[in-house]
């Protein structure tokens, strides 16, 4: 039986003890040690032995009775002992191969999209009723020539499976926010077409999207941050069609509003 030192632990430890030797009490086994009574107390219950002696942290010292040789009770000596947990060294060695700037890249990147792109949501489906899917599903739509596109072209657009697409177009059909068309040359291919109430619902989204990105995003960051942040992504997204293509959109709706400033 392993005792922790620490003030904390010894306390849930104190606590195990004098619910054991009140149960042994009560149930007329009051001969029994304290640590027998607060082993039982414990086995039951699942709360301490099972549970909390086995995540209890490594390296750290712990009180351990000394038991006689003949008898299954402890005796008053007692001696310290360390429990060490398995190195873990070669398990994260080839994270930390890493330069700590390439570590805090690669994890900002990720925390800052779940934690941005989650409120984003929220805020866009408590407002409209549609996620973020929704609104970009739409403004790929209304990018596209006729304001439509095949089903199989706008999945890689919005960087959604096929399925899930279709479910999604399904919903915004149901709601009159785009409609299906076939091809003109080939029938089997299906086209989803943003139809009026769609690009009037695009809009207040638009508004809605524009405001969260200037406030969660736009606003924590410097013209040299957005630059930079700007380079990194032609980096990683040139090389796929799909992604570089929402970067050329991008691209010329900048220079189409910088052309629209330029006139006024």
């Amino acid at each position: 039986m392993l005792i922790p030192r620490g003030e904390c632990l010894r306390e849930q430890f104190a606590t195990v003890m004098l619910l054991g030797r009140a149960a042994a009490a009560a149930s007329g086994q009051d001969g029994l040690s304290s640590f027998e009574c607060g082993r039982r107390a414990g086995a039951a219950s699942g709360s301490f032995w099972r549970r909390g002696l086995g995540r209890m942290p490594a390296n750290v010292a712990y009180t351990q009775p000394l038991r006689a040789a003949s008898g299954s009770h402890a005796v008053g000596t007692c001696r310290t002992v360390t429990r060490r947990r398995k190195s873990e060294t070669s398990l994260h060695a080839p994270w930390l191969a890493l330069e700590p700037r390439e570590r805090v890249a690669w994890r900002g990147l990720l925390l800052s999209y779940r934690s941005i792109v989650s409120q984003l949501d929220a805020e866009l489906e408590l407002a409209t009723g549609w996620n973020l899917s929704a609104f970009e599903v739409l403004l790929a739509l209304s990018h596209a020539p006729g304001d439509g596109m095949q089903m199989s072209k706008l999945a890689g657009a919005v960087v959604m499976s096929r399925s899930g697409l279709t479910r999604l177009v399904d919903r915004l059909e149901a709601d009159g926010l785009v409609r299906r068309d076939t091809g003109e040359a080939d029938p089997r291919q299906v086209f989803a077409c943003l139809t009026e109430r769609g690009r009037e619902q695009l809009a207040v989204m638009i508004a809605l999207h524009v405001e969260g990105i200037q406030r969660c995003f736009l606003d924590r960051l410097g013209k040299t941050h957005i630059d930079a942040l700007g380079a990194a992504w032609r980096a990683l997204c040139g090389s796929d069609p799909q992604l570089a293509w929402s970067l050329r959109v991008a691209a010329r709706e900048h220079a189409s509003q910088a052309g629209a400033d330029a006139d006024l």
